[in-house]
């Protein structure tokens, strides 16, 4: 039986170009001791891809690798074409833990990439439309202590978004 997924993958269409494309990654915290290797992958746009096995085998360094938050030892990774780390930012990562800060309210977390990016940035309709989006219109002035946990997620979800 045949397990490479690109041999059993079943093409719906050729038209589309990759969104991302995957080749032959691998990456290694220690010389000896890789913990992914040889990964390819080719994700299409509007693609659900689920990365599912046991604790340890990789699934968290692999997405780090695609969300450019750590380069892979081996392989490459384009992003429409690019190479990953000359993209543009249209990648954005929500990691389980969702990481605000709980000093400032859900409007300044929100905002915060975009102070990082441009220090003068000023609020903008942008914000309320990404509160409207994840359904959080009225909690712009909460702070992080003040939200359940699927709010707070969805806080993460709109500032990756910004």
């Amino acid at each position: 039986m045949n397990l490479d997924p690109r041999e059993n993958a079943t093409t719906l269409s050729t038209n589309r170009q990759p969104f991302m494309e995957v080749e032959n990654v691998g990456h290694g915290y220690a010389a000896d001791a890789p913990v992914i290797a040889n990964i390819s992958m080719m994700i299409e746009e509007r693609d659900f891809v689920a990365l599912v096995g046991p604790s340890g085998v990789g699934k968290s360094t692999l997405l780090k690798i695609l969300g450019g938050l750590l380069e892979p030892t081996v392989g490459s990774v384009q992003l429409n074409g690019r190479p990953l780390n000359e993209a543009d930012h249209s990648v954005g990562v929500v990691f389980q833990q969702d990481n605000l800060m709980p000093w400032r309210t859900v409007r300044e977390n929100i905002r915060l990439p975009l102070e990082i990016q441009t220090p003068q940035a000023k609020p903008n309709g942008r914000i309320d439309d990404l509160l409207d989006l994840v359904g959080l219109a009225n909690a712009g002035e909460l702070y992080p202590g003040q939200l359940s946990g699927g709010m707070a997620q969805r806080v993460a979800m709109a500032r990756a978004l910004v």
